[in-house]
């Protein structure tokens, strides 16, 4: 063997800013290696000034350097980027401290906010601080360094403006300024006049680079030979095989070049010096740099590539983790990573080289297994296929198209995965088949003919991609509806849970992440503005390390990016859930006002939109919940990014508000945008009209608190009429979404808006909360007293006044024994508009509290009026006013009477209206008591019932029944009930085997119920055929929803179909929430399933039995009351047919014939024993006998039928009735 050549790879760092110093000999670390090479890195002394941590990060180190060694000649240094230039200068104004060890920046890293310091906004027109900034520098806004500089002399002459000459602000404003322009000017000189004097970096590389491209060559040679049958030996060129790996890989490092010929690896090779990069140590756990790589290859301490490889991958991500992305350093460790991931790979392929023993992956899929040692393969396989077979075929030209030959392969790799065990190579090299293949060209017709019968538009990849070539595409929509289709067809033609129908499922599914993912990643605004950009990467620990303090989960979309390349999510809703924890983050640390809070909710709201659109091709019941909370998402996004035309967002002027409300003395945090915003994330808005009335309370606050001619007023007014457009437009004027918060109109607004606080006529002021007179509708009637509510002029220009109606005795239905008050009036349920013209004066009404000890100044006592009902024009009820308004004494000056009033009650004085309507008045008093009690709704432990609803009630037998709420009322001792029918599943009425259900069906039954509200376990919904196809109400979960077209008579034991009006319908009053409806895009197609023998089995069937029993024995009794009566009674033991009972009831009689001395007992020992001697096949007939046969398990019936039917036929002739069932599985059906 030739003696190997001396061959060196030098490597010289000049260190940059060191201090001279003696040479040593630690400063070379030499590396020798098998073939006789060695690397040596060295050091030389120079100086450089200290540059910004984004372009210096692995090529620093302590000064320790030799003096005596000499640079080379200088050449002038390349111009620098204008955008790295603002950078050096921001990280040095950023970065720098006071004497006292403070950071100079820290008034200037955030403006002041509006709700702290509103007169900053007052003073400063053009708010600007770091933040922005910064913003600024990371995309590129800046051209040059005059930008820059206008932004900062902008930040401190505001600064200036608004604090005191004495402030320590005004003072580290002028010193920020005077950094600023020494640092700008020092840093153009620099770059004037500085050369590569100061510090470089000397690459020499001798042989073994060449030596190592010549391995290369020779392994690609040799390969190559392989693959045409040659021999190896043929190669001409003769290098040693054992070439070390390792010095190969660190080779190609050592060598990376950019497209501008520059060396990559200069700045990895040495740490960042300690003294001068302290915080570099304290953000990078692991540092690693080419020097400590060259020593471990030296000292043999890999032991595999991988080991090496995973320290060269550590010193990129440590480069990437400290810099900033957009870096020059950050590009060339991208590069180097990539560099060495491709590298490593080469370099292990080039171990399967000629001479060596290796065996192919696809070594044993060329021949089938021998069925002389493996006669079970071709039993288990139908259809083998091997790697020769599919290449004989291909000689022959009997493959039409690619995909037939991947037919072929994925057959092959699915027998070796049948065959062999799950951890078995074999088994194993499987893994890399690619699903896609089998879609990339339609089916043969000559083997699949009835494929083109039952699929009338085929498609594939090749027909989708020509179209893309020849931009026969008008938009993305139109190619993701050829994929849909495709799937789509994959579906209908194979069967379901074929290997080729997983396939397309998840393609499908990759599909619509990756449509999503580009979405969000790709969308612009109307500026052409990516707004993902700034979502790319996390904020840096070292500038921003409260980010990490108020984030507990932080995510970017780099790392979104990262899971759906290794596929991590399973489903859409795992990669939308991670998109909103990154903008709930980003919404979470910035304030309300900033750009990137505005940005990240415009994301959200496309992210849930494109959520929605991407499902809308799914067979399954939509997720309504979803859908509202993407509604009231968009909608709240809408109105929050409202901008006017000069990009001026309206709701920016709401900040300006104080955060908190004086309540009773003590501060209350106010409702916001921004608490609006939390709650919506955290889902507690589940109603359309809840959340519009937050949001209107809202903006009525903000008109509150504002001027009428100021900014914020106006700004309230565009914004509520603006989320009435927008809420009406999402909602499809109700088509897709339902809610009362439809009934407020523009029309109502521009009522609101027109209105005032106070209207003055005939000299008199009228101001909203005043009582007034106002003419009767008849002549000779007592003038109206209306509480004013409104005041506003209509298109008109006519004066209008809107207000309640309060109601004196003799305007109201009641019995002849009630009494009333002196003065007395009643708070009606009328409210009516009436023209400022017909108000004859001033009244006033009081509180039976307040009037008994008080009196209001400014009134006559005629014109002062008690209250302390309200009144029902619609039931005709009176009801106790338990809270009087505060607005309805806020304009009233109250003061002491001399002395209390005792309140006194008199008779009904109007005879004549008595005799009138006696007849009427008589049929109210017997009413009367059931009507003050009686309910709309009532707020029961459970939830919120009201008349119409359906619920789940608890039986005592622990099971929980579904019942229909007709009526509500509270007894005199204040205990709540209601009445209505029962709902009844399919396992508790009658029915054949084979008919079939909808999976959440009910039957309405004829018998109704009295039950406690405390009984009430939940809230479900029960709805007709054709509701239950096309909408949902939003609060209710699906698993709770159910539907009904037919009823059940239990008297007949029959089911028919539901009358032509349906399901009974309910209409309330204004003071009943209505439910909130979604209907959707379109119908949904819910299948019918024969019922499951599981669920009939149990209490349910049992007490489906014995109910018509015990309904017989007490036809008095409710449907309520005949359940716990079956709950109680005592269940008869459930008879178990086993091959030994129908073999004993078969040979009993012959047995007892032969042996008739024996009493019962021995007769049983005996077909025991014979039982026992039986062989074990004709114990199985007999238990197949007995799985066949249908037992009367009802008490002392001992018939057993073949035939279901004459079991059944023997349930209905008893009068009392049976139950069966059938042994084998101990499966109970119903008769």
């Amino acid at each position: 063997m030739r003696q190997n050549d001396a061959r060196r790879l030098v490597v010289t760092v000049v260190h940059l800013g060191g201090r001279g110093g003696n040479h040593t000999p630690s400063d070379e670390v030499r590396t020798s290696v098998q073939s006789g090479v060695d690397v040596v890195v060295t050091s030389v002394p120079g100086k450089m000034s200290k540059r910004r941590r984004t372009s210096s990060v692995a090529s620093r180190q302590e000064e320790e350097t030799d003096t005596d060694s000499t640079p080379e000649p200088s050449r002038k240094r390349k111009k620098l980027d204008p955008a790295e230039l603002c950078q050096q200068v921001y990280d040095v104004i950023r970065s720098h401290k006071k004497e006292d060890g403070a950071l100079l920046c820290d008034s200037f890293i955030r403006a002041p906010k509006r709700r702290q310091e509103p007169g900053y906004y007052e003073v400063v027109s053009n708010p600007i601080d770091l933040l922005k900034v910064q913003q600024k520098l990371k995309t590129d806004e800046y051209e040059d360094i005059d930008e820059l500089s206008s932004d900062i002399q902008l930040m401190v002459n505001n600064t200036k403006a608004f604090y005191k000459r004495t402030s320590q602000e005004y003072k580290d404003a002028c010193e920020l300024w005077e950094l600023f322009v020494g640092t700008k000017s020092r840093l153009l000189d620099s770059l004037e006049e500085a050369s590569e004097s100061k510090g470089k970096i000397i690459l020499k590389v001798g042989k073994l680079a060449r030596r190592a491209a010549a391995a290369a060559e020779a392994r690609k040679q040799d390969v190559e030979s392989l693959a045409e049958g040659e021999n190896s030996e043929s190669s001409s060129i003769t290098l040693d095989e054992d070439m070390n790996q390792y010095e190969e890989l660190f080779t190609a490092v050592m060598m990376a070049t950019d497209p501008d010929n520059r060396s990559l690896h200069t700045v990895f090779q040495l740490l960042p010096s300690k003294k001068r990069y302290p915080e570099y140590y304290e953000v990078i756990e692991n540092p690693v740099d080419l020097k400590m790589i060259a020593t471990k290859i030296q000292q043999n301490k890999y032991t595999t590539l991988s080991e090496m490889e995973k320290d060269l991958l550590q010193m990129t991500k440590n480069a990437c983790l400290f810099n900033e992305p957009g870096s020059q350093i950050y590009k060339d460790a991208k590069a180097l990573k990539k560099i060495i991931t491709s590298k490593k790979i080469e370099v292990e392929h080039g171990k399967f080289v000629p001479g060596k023993t290796s065996e192919r992956i696809s070594e044993p899929f060329w021949k089938l297994p021998s069925k002389r040692y493996y006669p079970d393969y071709f039993k288990e396989i139908k259809n083998p296929v091997s790697l020769f077979q599919i290449k004989k075929k291909l000689k022959r030209g009997d493959y039409g198209t690619v995909s037939e030959v991947a037919g072929d392969m994925n057959i092959m790799f699915e027998n070796a995965k049948k065959y062999n065990r799950a951890d078995s190579k074999l088994y194993k090299h499987e893994d890399g088949r690619q699903p896609i293949l089998m879609f990339m060209e339609k089916p043969s017709k000559k083997l699949y003919p009835d494929y083109f019968q039952v699929i009338t538009d085929p498609i594939d990849m090749l027909t989708i991609q020509s179209n893309i070539t020849a931009e026969k595409y008008n938009s993305e929509e139109e190619i993701v509806n050829d994929f849909k289709l495709m799937f789509n067809n994959c579906r209908l033609y194979n069967e379901e849970g074929s290997m080729i129908y997983e396939d397309a499922n998840k393609l499908e599914q990759a599909q619509k992440l990756r449509t999503l993912y580009d979405t969000i990643r790709d969308y612009r605004d109307p500026k052409v503005r990516q707004l993902s950009l700034i979502f790319q990467k996390l904020p840096s620990k070292n500038e921003y390390p409260d980010y990490y303090e108020v984030i507990k989960r932080p995510i970017d979309l780099e790392r979104i990016g990262q899971k759906l390349k290794s596929n991590q999510y399973e489903s859409l809703e795992d990669m939308v859930s991670d998109f909103v924890l990154m903008f709930d983050n980003a919404c979470k640390y910035n304030e309300p006002d900033s750009q990137i809070y505005k940005d990240a909710l415009m994301l959200q709201r496309v992210a849930l939109q494109t959520k929605l659109q991407l499902r809308e091709d799914e067979e399954a019941v939509p997720d309504v919940n979803a859908a509202v909370q993407e509604l009231l998402t968009s909608l709240f996004i809408s109105i929050y990014n409202h901008q006017d035309e000069e990009g001026r967002c309206f709701s920016d002027s709401m900040a300006e508000l104080p955060e908190h409300d004086e309540v009773d003395g003590r501060k209350v945090r106010a409702l916001s945008f921004d608490l609006i915003k939390r709650r919506l994330d955290r889902g507690l808005y589940r109603r359309l009209d809840i959340f519009q009335e937050d949001v209107f309370a809202c903006l009525e606050r903000a008109r509150r608190l504002s001027r009428t001619d100021s900014q914020v007023f106006e700004d309230s007014i565009e914004l509520q009429s603006y989320f009435i457009k927008q809420r009406d437009e999402l909602c499809r004027g109700g088509d897709l979404l339902h809610s009362p918060a439809l009934n407020f109109s523009l029309l109502h607004l521009a009522a609101t808006e027109a209105s005032g606080e106070s209207m003055s006529f005939n000299q008199q002021v009228y101001h909203v909360s005043d009582f007034v007179y106002a003419e009767p509708k008849e002549r000779g009637m007592e003038p109206s007293i209306i509480h004013i509510e409104r005041l506003w002029n209509n298109q008109e220009g006519q004066q209008m006044m809107y207000g309640n109606v309060f109601f004196r005795p003799n305007e109201t239905y009641h019995v002849t024994t009630r009494k009333f008050l002196e003065k007395e009036v009643f708070k009606s349920d009328i409210h009516k508009a009436t023209p400022l013209e017909q108000v004859l004066g001033k009244c006033c009404v009081l509180h039976v509290k307040d009037y008994v000890c008080s009196k209001p100044e400014g009134f006559l006592e005629k014109d002062v009026y008690v209250c302390e009902s309200r009144y029902s024009s619609r039931a005709r009820a009176f009801k106790k006013i338990k809270v009087w308004p505060f607005a309805m004494t806020q304009n009233l000056k109250l003061l002491e009477r001399d002395e209390v009033i005792e309140p006194k009650r008199i008779m009904s004085v109007f005879r004549e209206r008595i005799e009138k309507h006696k007849e009427e008045i008589a049929e109210l008093e017997e009413r009367e008591k059931f009507l003050e009690k009686e309910k709309p709704q009532y707020n029961a432990p459970a939830c919120l019932i009201r008349s119409g609803d359906c619920v789940y009630v608890k039986n005592g037998s622990g099971r929980q029944l579904i019942a229909q709420v007709d009526t509500i009322w509270t007894t005199k001792v204040g205990v709540c009930y209601f009445r209505g029918p029962w709902l009844v599943t399919p396992p508790e009425i009658p029915h054949a085997p084979t008919r079939l259900f909808y999976k959440q069906e009910v039957f309405l039954s004829l018998l109704e119920d009295t039950h406690s509200v405390d009984s009430i376990a939940g809230k479900c919904a029960v709805l007709e055929h054709a509701e239950y196809i096309s909408c949902r109400p939003t609060e209710i979960p699906e698993s709770d929803v159910y539907v009904c077209e037919s009823m059940y008579d239990e008297a007949k034991q029959q089911v028919k179909k539901l009358m032509r009006e349906g399901l009974k319908k309910y209409s309330h009053s204004n003071a009943v929430s209505e439910d909130e409806i979604y209907f959707f895009r379109r119908l949904i197609n819910p299948p019918k399933k024969q019922l499951s023998k599981k669920v009939v089995t149990g209490y349910i069937l049992y007490s489906g039995d014995v109910r018509r029993t015990v309904a017989a024995k007490h036809p008095e009794s409710s449907f309520g009351d005949i359940s716990r009566i079956v709950g109680n009674e005592k269940q008869i033991g459930k008879k178990l047919l086993t091959g030994y009972i129908l073999y004993c009831s078969e040979v009993r009689r012959s047995v007892t014939a032969n042996h008739s001395e024996s009493t019962f007992g021995e007769i049983s020992r005996i077909i025991g024993n014979q039982w026992r001697n039986l062989p074990a096949q004709e114990k199985q007939s007999w238990e197949e006998k007995a799985a066949k046969v249908f037992e009367c398990c009802w008490d002392n019936c001992d018939f057993q039928f073949e035939d279901i039917i004459d079991c059944y036929d023997h349930a209905a002739q008893e009068p009392h009735g049976h139950k069966q069932s059938t042994s084998a599985n101990g499966a109970v059906v119903d008769v």
